[in-house]
């Protein structure tokens, strides 16, 4: 039986919980504290370049606006009757390239196999990376938004047999993830330890998306 935490969205039912998103992870992990959440994916095709920004996290945090703003104009939401709170979210895998321009590298979801491979070993090389999921949050009531990142420290094991490797890009279950990988699922050998919020690396920052509702309201 899932918990009920509608009351950081104006207390009563009649506020719904919109997630724009078509993660089956934003959606398992949401509904576990809006039951009746309802998901409708934006429409955004997140074709933007990440090196036109400074950093990761403006990117992410670019997305998630983005993404906003898509679905708001979507037929699914602009005609949605009665209030209601939409969330969007970007997820980013994002290492330091001191001294290259660009100072980052952004490893997104693969488009091949050979891609979820060379993403994994170049994170495995670099020893660690960064997971930064952007959110950003509307109300219908208050017409406001506002958007939020959050970043939690990856610190990949040393010296896997290839042949593990291999067996983890061929089973494809990173093929949907950012960085070719899944902490929740098989990849876990991958990981020796993070530092920060461990559903942030999932895909959503539930504490800190919940804390914003609870501290900041929108309603």
């Amino acid at each position: 039986m899932g918990m009920n935490f509608q009351s950081l969205v104006g207390g009563g039912k009649d506020v719904q919980v919109i997630l724009a998103s078509g993660s089956p992870r934003r959606a398992d992990i949401l509904r576990r504290y809006f039951p009746d959440l309802l998901v409708k994916p934006s429409p955004f095709a997140e074709d933007h370049n990440p090196y036109n920004f400074s950093n990761a996290q403006f990117y992410a945090e670019h997305n998630a606006k983005t993404k906003m703003e898509y679905a708001l104009k979507s037929p699914d939401i602009a005609e949605f009757k009665g209030d209601y709170v939409l969330i969007t979210s970007d997820t980013v895998v994002a290492i330091d390239k001191n001294g290259q321009s660009p100072g980052f590298a952004v490893f997104e979801k693969p488009a091949t196999m050979a891609e979820s491979e060379r993403m994994i070993y170049e994170l495995l090389e670099g020893g660690s990376h960064q997971v930064i999921s952007a959110v950003s949050i509307y109300s219908s009531r208050s017409r406001c938004a506002r958007t939020f990142a959050e970043t939690t420290s990856v610190h990949m094991q040393q010296n896997i047999p290839s042949a593990l490797v291999q067996s983890y890009v061929e089973s494809q279950e990173g093929m949907d993830k950012a960085g070719a990988y899944g902490y929740q699922g098989g990849a876990a050998f991958l990981i020796r330890r993070i530092e920060g919020c461990y559903y942030n690396v999932v895909g959503l920052p539930i504490s800190r998306l919940l804390r914003e509702l609870q501290t900041t309201p929108i309603v």
